[in-house]
């Protein structure tokens, strides 16, 4: 909306004078204009905003070290001088020379001293010193010539570093064929409050340029910035890449970036030329004189870029390119792969649920985005995450005079407070994060008409009774640690992706292994069993597909994990044809040959035969170039011979039959015992004998083969697909209880993941409709919510007031609940979650936190004393 007269909306309190310098604070966004020499526009900055940066670097120490925030700022400030300081360009060492000296003309002091020009230098350094902590582990040291990064894949990447969304489109992309760029700031909620200025510099050399910042930020951090040159600059963080002590600080070259460049290879240039490798980056550019868009990746030694007027986009999004922190080219995620334990890396790209929401958001608005689309963009989950500051949206028209959309606070209009939701912790400083709707920001306007006002104005449980015998099986579920392979191997094509992706997780099995022989057969149940579960809940989703068909994906899961899961299936199930020796010497021996080479499928039968004796490629290949997973029938009988007790087991299958190795576990009223099968054709049988009478047996009780069953959904499929999930709470009694329940859920989910408040259903308003056409969260008593009562009926599951039963024994405890899940009675393609406690206040622990559940999961207060995965009722025979 037009402001005709900005006077209007400018209270003569809120502006402060210092020479040609002065600042004006409205809707939370701090602005700030200055000019000049470096060291004259430094001293007016630092003059405007004196209070704001002592309050920042306070924020710094604390975080630094919160017992000592002094000693925490002494600390950061000596990395800084020692790798930093002497780094910086002298333009830029004059201006932050100027703050302080602008600062403490200002009266300001910082820990009872005066600040100097090392305190802006290390506040300015601060991201740099922050990555530096993750590159280090990246780096190489003379030694090893290794590294020493964790093997953790970089979805696992904490959140705090998951920074920022943004995206740029043009010619058919756009409505008017025009540049459309936006971004989000996402950062801690402590620090992150003090993102909020919008700094316009007039520089004596370079052009005028604009950017979001930190008070005292001579560079953005957020990062967004537009110069007079009609240059338009944005980044979202990546996975940090290597240390190179020798090269400039990324605060000194993105802000000679967005001051002096005129093009696009201006500022590709200026980014890498001198590169020291922190903040590895994905940067957006865009260029209003051409209207070109592009996309730097930039790594260490390695970068790629992409641009529109070469017709380079990845993802098949034509015109438009999107930033969500997930690197996207393989030969700089391959500066990821050194580690402590040379452990194998997955280099395999997969999306994340912001590229899938991005290319969604693709292709809803291509060839119709404009501000207001993006604007509607910034206001969805999970492109906007709960961690999120800001929103920004520009467009070629509105950069070519320095103007922008900017969203104070949360973009989906929900505020924060301190010690809620863990998003801002209850630190000193602490304030709210409040969300205060979008402003224009027009500095050339502001400028021309506060300039105006110059004149006229001096202001300036059961099995546990039971003895577990896994006698016949322990050897094949064991295995040495220092037997593990090392190294990574690259894929020849994508049709190697099985491999490099399920050696890394098999590994990571193998590796994680317990010590306690008790633990062992629980650790390879859940892990198989939670690849199960994701196999069958991707697959029912977008379909299935052979391994060596599968390609890099941008829009969909499946192509990712398919290839994985099914490639840690035939590793495991090689490992128990081989046996432990055969199959480590054939991975040492793939690893060994093919370090950092690329292999294809061919390459490791080879190996596999010549190291076995044996050919073995129809055992591998069935696992490749099939879409199905083993489809089987079974019965067992039991009968008694003379004092023994005896089990017939028989399994069939089709005629396209699978060979693998199951594990079949049978209870007796003494022990449970299990015992190995090998299953190469399409007809199995063996028998067992027991001394005493077997009562139940169980089919692939560890998983070791994928199987189809029904019950496949898990708490992480919440995650998944929470688009399509209501809350519903009962209104049988304790109503208002059960409302302020479900509200606090809702909100609390949408703080710690989705970003979307949940819909609340009574249930005794729930639709028919409602209840077939999505996921439910059911929760409270059977006593209090009749929906409850209905699904647990359907499902056979024993709960009733103030009690419930689970793996056959009792809970009556006020402080004890039950979370569990399953198909949903209504329409099993849908999930139904049931959180069932014993109290309100047990339900309140239950539901006030995000907690890492697999298929069900027994409470005591807020603690989780026993979880698990469902046993497929379909490979269950009750004797």
């Amino acid at each position: 909306e037009k402001v005709d007269d900005i006077t209007d909306y400018i209270p003569e309190e809120t502006i402060t004078w210092f020479d040609k310098g002065f600042r004006y604070n409205d809707r939370g966004w701090i602005f700030v204009h200055i000019e000049g020499e470096p060291y004259q526009r430094g001293y007016q900055y630092g003059y405007l905003i004196a209070e704001e940066m002592v309050e920042y670097v306070n924020k710094l120490a604390i975080e630094g070290n919160e017992g000592n925030p002094e000693n925490g700022w002494r600390d950061m400030r000596f990395v800084a001088d020692a790798f930093m300081l002497r780094k910086y360009e002298k333009e830029y060492l004059l201006e932050m020379r100027g703050i302080a000296d602008g600062a403490n003309n200002a009266g300001m002091k910082l820990f009872d001293r005066e600040l100097d020009l090392i305190d802006v230098v290390t506040m300015n350094s601060a991201i740099d010193i922050e990555w530096a902590r993750y590159a280090m582990p990246t780096t190489p040291n003379p030694l090893s010539g290794e590294t020493f990064f964790k093997t953790e894949d970089e979805l696992d990447i904490p959140e705090h570093l998951h920074k920022c969304s943004a995206f740029l489109a043009n010619r058919s992309s756009t409505r008017d064929g025009r540049i459309v760029f936006g971004q989000i700031f996402m950062w801690g909620g402590y620090t992150g409050p003090h993102w909020n200025v919008i700094c316009d510099i007039v520089p004596s050399e370079g052009h005028r340029l604009v950017y979001e910042t930190f008070p005292g930020g001579i560079h953005s951090g957020a990062d967004f910035y537009i110069n007079a040159s009609g240059i338009m600059i944005g980044e979202t963080t990546v996975s940090q890449t290597p240390f190179n002590p020798d090269g400039s600080p990324q605060s000194n070259r993105i802000r000679k970036a967005a001051q002096y460049a005129s093009s696009i290879d201006d500022v590709v240039d200026i980014l890498v030329e001198n590169n020291n490798g922190m903040y590895a980056n994905d940067w957006l550019i865009g260029d209003t004189k051409t209207d070109e868009i592009a996309v730097l990746l930039l790594g260490t030694n390695k970068h790629k870029l992409w641009r529109s007027s070469k017709e380079e986009f990845y993802g098949n999004t034509v015109d438009f390119y999107w930033c969500n922190n997930n690197n996207k080219d393989a030969e700089v995620r391959k500066e990821y792969v050194p580690n402590k334990d040379n452990a194998p890396h997955d280099l395999i790209f997969r999306p994340w649920n912001r590229d899938i929401a991005f290319n969604e958001f693709y292709q809803e608005q291509k060839g119709k985005m404009d501000a207001i689309a993006g604007v509607n963009a910034w206001a969805t989950s999970p492109i906007n995450r709960p961690h999120a500051c800001d929103g920004k949206v520009t467009t070629s028209e509105m950069a070519e005079k320095l103007v922008f959309l900017a969203h104070s606070g949360k973009v989906t209009l929900r505020s924060k407070f301190v010690g809620e939701n863990k998003r801002i912790p209850d630190l000193p400083g602490a304030t709210p994060r409040l969300s205060l709707g979008y402003s224009v920001i027009s500095p050339v306007f502001i400028t021309d008409k506060i300039k105006e006002l110059r004149a006229q104005s001096d202001v300036t449980k059961s099995d546990s009774i039971r003895d577990n015998n896994f006698s016949d099986v322990i050897d094949a579920y064991s295995f040495n640690e220092r037997d593990l392979w090392f190294n990574t191997v690259y894929p020849a094509s994508d049709a190697e992706n099985w491999f490099i992706s399920g050696t890394a997780a098999y590994w990571r099995i193998l590796k994680n292994m317990p010590e306690d022989d008790e633990e062992i057969l629980s650790h390879f149940s859940d892990e198989f069993a939670a690849l199960n579960c994701r196999y069958l809940y991707t697959t029912n989703r977008e379909g299935t597909l052979t391994p060596v068909n599968a390609r890099r994906m941008y829009d969909r899961y499946n192509h990712y994990q398919v290839p994985r899961i099914k490639g840690t299936y035939l590793l495991h199930q090689l490992r128990l044809l081989l046996g432990n020796d055969t199959f480590s010497g054939v991975m040492n021996e793939v690893h060994d040959k093919y370090r950092e080479k690329e292999m294809r499928t061919s390459d490791f039968m080879k190996i596999v035969e010549r190291i076995s004796g044996e050919d073995r490629r129809d055992f591998i290949s069935q696992w490749l170039k099939r879409e199905d997973v083993p489809g089987l029938q079974f019965d067992a009988e039991r009968t008694k011979i003379n004092d023994k007790w005896q089990i017939s087991l028989r399994i069939s299958q089709p005629e396209n039959s699978y060979h693998f190795f199951s594990t079949v576990k049978i209870e007796t009223g003494k022990e449970i015992v299990y015992k190995m099968i090998e299953v190469s054709d399409k007809t199995y049988q063996s028998q067992f004998e027991f001394e005493d009478e077997p009562l139940k047996l169980t089919f692939n009780a560890l998983h070791d083969v994928p199987l189809n069953f029904d019950n496949y959904f898990t708490w992480s499929n919440f995650y998944d697909d929470f688009d399509n999930i209501i809350i519903v709470y009962g209104t049988k009694r304790q109503i208002d209880a059960n409302h302020t329940l479900a509200s606090r859920f809702s909100t609390m989910l949408a703080d710690r993941y989705t970003e979307t408040l949940l819909p609340i259903r009574k249930e005794s308003e729930i639709t028919e409709d409602e209840l077939k056409n999505n996921d439910l969260i059911v929760i409270g008593n059977s006593e209090d919510n009749s929906l409850m009562q209905d699904v647990i009926s359907k499902l056979n599951i024993q709960i009733s007031k103030n009690m419930f039963t689970w793996n056959g024994q009792e809970y009556a405890g006020s402080d004890e609940g039950l979370y569990a899940c399953f198909p949903n009675p209504y329409n099993p393609a849908k999930a139904v979650h049931l959180f069932s406690s014993n109290s309100a206040l047990q339900l309140y622990r239950m539901t006030k936190d995000r907690y890492r559940m697999p298929s069900w999961a027994i409470f005591k207060g807020d603690v989780i004393v026993e979880k698990g995965y469902h046993v497929p009722d379909e490979f269950v025979i009750d004797f």
